[in-house]
């Protein structure tokens, strides 16, 4: 890969690929308003993408 190439990675899939593994996700910080709005939305979408139960750990 050269160094003009984007090091992108697909969060999502990152955190996909987690749950497939049994792994948890770990969260820091508080989890109110918007913030708590779009870790709920995230974790649905990765329980329906895997078909698996997501465990994940609040800091």
């Amino acid at each position: 890969m050269s160094t003009n190439e984007s090091k992108e990675i697909d969060m999502i899939e990152a955190l996909a690929a987690r749950v497939r593994a049994g792994q948890p996700i770990y969260v820091k910080g508080p989890l109110n308003d918007v913030s708590g709005m779009m870790h709920i939305e995230m974790v649905n979408r990765l329980r329906e993408m895997t078909g698996m139960p997501v465990n994940v750990i609040h800091n």
